[in-house]
């Protein structure tokens, strides 16, 4: 069973002042499964395009995915975490660096001229 009273609240994220939610948010425009990766079908490859990314961002995605995937994680609260409608505290469904591969990244020239 998932603990709602202790994971997560409406009160606790209303309670911060705007400009910290502002630092503390990243938009994701895209993430999708694309499937088998090669020959192995327990792989699976992740398209996840953000205008940028928050430390372990990618990481609680994909674990907390799981956990909605399994029941762990009622899909209601994991939906309204990604809409940014609620605190939810999901680090003990952190997926393990390992098995994570960044394919490739690229960057907004207009945003970031230094790194072209």
């Amino acid at each position: 069973d998932y603990p709602e009273s202790s994971r997560f609240g409406d009160d606790e994220w209303s309670a911060i002042p705007e400009a910290a939610k502002r630092m503390c948010t990243a938009s994701i425009s895209t993430c999708e499964v694309m499937g088998p990766c090669g020959s192995d079908d327990q792989l699976r490859c992740i398209r996840i395009v953000s205008d940028s990314f928050l430390y372990m961002q990618v990481r609680l995605l994909i674990g907390s995915c799981c956990a909605a995937a399994l029941g762990v994680v009622p899909l209601d609260v994991f939906k309204r975490a990604l809409e940014g409608n609620v605190s939810v505290d999901f680090m003990e469904y952190v997926a393990p660096p390992i098995g994570l591969v960044l394919h490739s990244q690229s960057t907004d020239n207009e945003k970031a001229p230094w790194m072209s």
